[in-house]
């Protein structure tokens, strides 16, 4: 009785105490203010866009009190804050706001009770990268300069501090790019993809496409028929011709008989085309830059050595170059080829072509029945060699064949060496 009497009146002791020194029955068990936490201590945000943060505020021991910490911006032009209402008014004892981009910049959030406070690092960046007035379409060798607009999620320009752009070509080959000053230079024919990028990573693109410049040069022919040569000479200021330069009449790739940096011979190809086409020069100087001219296209598939369509015509007498066409019509090209000295000479042909065909030299005997046994050149390699001992005073026939006839018109470069 005495213990259940004792028990009663310490418990009303204790009631009695708690209720008669406050109305709130926790708050003995918490301090003064001690600090604010905030739910990020680091904000990035693009322009126009917001972040939920929250903060709170505790005691010593590491209690969430009730008074809540005010939020401001240091900097409204970089960031500002809007309160949550909402969350804010449920029992959660936090703050809860936005932080809003406004500008580009770095500033600080500042979440503060009664002189203590919190401060959360904000950094804003465009939300987004455009090209302003790019250019899609310009010839090789042209330059520029790329500008870019660095944009706030609405799409308006942003303010604040000044941003950097830097830009990245997709294929250099095509356009070469400075990426810190956008300085910009069309090289190959083709079309690459450009991306600009402003600080926080917000990017934007743009379709390039590089066609050939006019060529300022001058040709010693406008037109002509396969086999002719005809000299290309480079304007003063124009891009020099080099190891890797090519050209094309219609498409159709050509020799080049003789290659200086100022001038090129060049044998016109067959390209089954006829009137006006395009002469394209690719590969030139150290930019690989690409110009066109005009020419005139004589759709006859013919050559100089025709009409050597028959074993025994045309006698080559000098060494050099030599231009044929060969045809699913017209699949051979015969020449002479007499040593004219007193001893034996070793006569070397090689040929190349740029196409898929199979090109075949064979050598004949002056009777033309049979063949001198020596095939190394009828194999299916580009390019084709062969070499053969003609005894003095002997005649061989060279057959320029085009194994594979059903192909379409072939340009065929050989080269004889070896004659006396």
């Amino acid at each position: 009785m005495k213990r259940l009497l004792f028990g009663m009146l310490s418990l009303g002791l204790v009631v009695g105490f708690a209720t008669g020194c406050t109305s709130d029955p926790t708050a003995a068990l918490r301090g003064s203010p001690d600090r604010v936490k905030s739910s990020r201590s680091f904000v990035n945000t693009v322009i126009g866009d917001s972040v939920s943060v929250k903060s709170w505020t505790l005691d010593e021991q590491g209690n969430t009190l009730t008074l809540l910490p005010t939020a401001t911006s240091a900097n409204a032009a970089v960031a500002t804050i809007t309160v949550d209402s909402v969350l804010t008014n449920q029992p959660q004892d936090q703050l809860f706001y936005f932080v809003k981009g406004q500008g580009h910049g770095a500033t600080i959030v500042i979440a503060s009770v009664e002189g203590i406070a919190d401060t959360i690092q904000i950094e804003s960046f465009p939300a987004q990268a455009v090209f302003v007035s790019p250019p899609d379409t310009v010839g090789s060798g042209d330059t520029g300069t790329f500008a870019c607009e660095a944009q706030d999620t609405g799409g308006d320009p942003i303010t604040g501090d000044p941003f950097t752009c830097t830009y990245e070509s997709a294929d250099t080959d095509v356009v070469e790019v400075v990426d810190s000053t956008g300085a910009w230079t069309a090289k190959a024919p083709g079309s690459s993809l450009i991306t600009v990028t402003v600080e926080g990573g917000a990017e934007g693109v743009n379709l390039m496409t590089v066609e050939p410049g006019t060529f300022a040069g001058t040709l010693s022919a406008s037109t002509g028929v396969p086999g002719d040569i005809i000299t290309v000479t480079k304007a003063v200021a124009g891009p020099d011709f080099d190891a890797d330069t090519e050209v094309f009449f219609g498409g159709v790739e050509a020799f080049i008989d003789n290659l200086a940096a100022g001038a090129i011979d060049v044998a016109v190809p067959a390209t089954l085309q006829s009137g006006a086409i395009s002469l394209l020069f690719t590969g030139l100087g150290s930019g690989q830059l690409a110009q066109t001219a005009a020419w005139t296209s004589d759709p006859t598939p013919d050559d100089p050595f025709d009409p050597n369509a028959t074993c025994g015509a045309g006698p080559v007498v000098t060494n050099g170059n030599f231009y044929i066409v060969l045809t699913a019509a017209d699949t051979d090209n015969f020449f002479t080829v007499t040593n004219s000295t007193g001893g034996d000479i070793d006569v070397t042909v090689e040929a190349e072509w740029f196409t898929g065909a199979d090109v075949d030299i064979l050598w004949q005997p002056a009777s033309c029945s049979g063949f001198t046994g020596n095939f190394d050149g009828a194999t299916g390699a580009n390019p084709e060699e062969s070499t053969v001992t003609i005894g003095a005073g002997v005649t061989f026939n060279l057959r320029m064949n085009l194994y594979t006839g059903a192909t379409s018109a072939d340009n065929v470069k050989f080269t004889i060496s070896g004659m006396p």
